[in-house]
């Protein structure tokens, strides 16, 4: 199960999940043609969640709750991935930072309260 902030997701991919190694590397040749590396540990891990057209759909009171989080300014959430707990906030220097794509049932009577969507993206870091 994945939620953020206690708000349901679906089974999202984590697509950079192997991306990060949290290290941060600089080379430098000296005059004398020495190679000098110098290393550091950093934080802030890229975590892009999506979905497809296949799977991963999201309900419409899911997607109004994501899109509420998404705007407050300097916010930081717990995000929990199948039991691994990290806090996070939202990309916001890499909009856009959320989007989903409604899935159309015209046979719906009313739409907000079925509404399903797909194509979901989520662009977070963790602080």
């Amino acid at each position: 199960m994945i939620t953020l902030d206690g708000v349901p997701l679906p089974d999202l991919f984590f697509e950079n999940r192997f991306a990060w190694t949290g290290v941060e590397a600089e080379t430098v040749r000296a005059k004398a043609g020495n190679i000098y590396s110098f290393e550091r540990s950093i934080q802030g891990r890229a975590i892009d969640l999506s979905g497809d057209i296949e799977g991963a759909w999201m309900e419409y009171s899911s997607i109004i709750n994501v899109h509420a989080l998404s705007t407050i300014p300097g916010a930081v959430y717990e995000l929990d991935l199948h039991g691994e707990k990290v806090n996070v906030r939202f990309r916001h220097e890499d909009a856009p930072i959320f989007s989903a794509t409604p899935v159309l049932d015209k046979r719906t009577t009313d739409p907000e309260s079925t509404q399903k969507f797909n194509n979901i993206k989520i662009k977070l870091m963790e602080v």
